[in-house]
């Protein structure tokens, strides 16, 4: 357990998710940027934003965290769309792959980060639902032409169920 002083070594003390990776260690996401707590050596690691490094953290408003079965770290952000820990770079530091409208997702500000049965992401926007195929990184869109109920979506508003339902 993070004690209250550990708080003040994040980027920001408004933690909006969080997520453990295969080793035990845990992802926390912040609204301004990422961090990389090592249990074992209880150390934080601070990721920044930097919008205009093409592989760096575009945005530090992250709204959910979600590890794959890859083991790959995801990352669903206001304003720059999902990304993906790809790996570190030959100095350590993370680099990233970013999924954005671009790509098809139906918005930039994405809510919510969900894994199905399958393997594949799922992620809600503020103007629809997508599905990211988590081997080919191909994106789907789903709108109200497609059935979709809800346009939009609030941060953090996503289960799934015991019976793999989303």
């Amino acid at each position: 357990v993070m004690r209250h002083e550990g708080v003040e070594r994040l980027t920001d003390r408004r933690i909006n998710a969080l997520a453990h990776d295969a080793r035990g260690n845990l992802w926390i996401g912040t609204a301004s940027g990422l961090n990389f707590f090592d249990l074992a050596a209880n150390t934080i690691e601070k990721i920044v934003p930097a919008p205009n490094d093409p592989k760096g953290l575009p945005t530090g408003s992250i709204t959910s965290l979600l590890i794959d079965r890859q083991g790959r770290l995801w990352i669903s952000t206001l304003g720059a769309g999902v990304v993906f820990l790809e790996g570190r770079d030959a100095a350590g530091m993370p680099r990233f792959r970013r999924i954005a409208a671009a790509e098809g997702l139906p918005n930039n500000s994405a809510n919510k980060l969900l894994l199905d049965a399958r393997g594949d992401i799922w992620v809600s926007t503020d103007d629809g639902v997508a599905r990211i195929d988590a081997g080919t990184l191909a994106v789907r869109a789903l709108r109200a032409e497609d059935g979709l109920q809800i346009p939009s979506y609030w941060g953090g508003a996503g289960a799934v169920t015991p019976e793999g339902e989303l």
